[in-house]
């Protein structure tokens, strides 16, 4: 085929188009890793389920990072606290 090469864009759309379970599959892996503590994972998971946070103003890089792992860290105490209630109520 001639012509113009395609845009990024187009071409991702296209896959999802062709694959629509290879990104809720790629997703659950990313969720399942940042379960176990791969705090990147979490962090990508989060940041595309509620949005990457608005920039904090008065805030250098490294005051930024300590914010975003204190925030990953907060979401896996809650998760922990969740399943620990479901293993509860499960066997209890």
């Amino acid at each position: 085929m001639g012509g113009r090469p395609k845009k990024k864009s187009t071409i991702i759309k296209d896959f999802v188009r062709e694959h629509p379970y290879a990104v809720e599959t790629l997703m659950n892996v990313l969720y399942e890793m940042g379960i176990k503590g791969d705090r990147e994972s979490a962090t990508y998971v989060i940041d595309r389920l509620r949005g990457k946070p608005k920039v904090t103003l008065g805030m250098d890089e490294e005051d930024r990072e300590v914010l975003k792992a204190a925030t990953v860290m907060k979401i896996f105490e809650l998760v922990a606290d969740r399943q620990k209630l479901l293993t509860e109520a499960r066997d209890g």
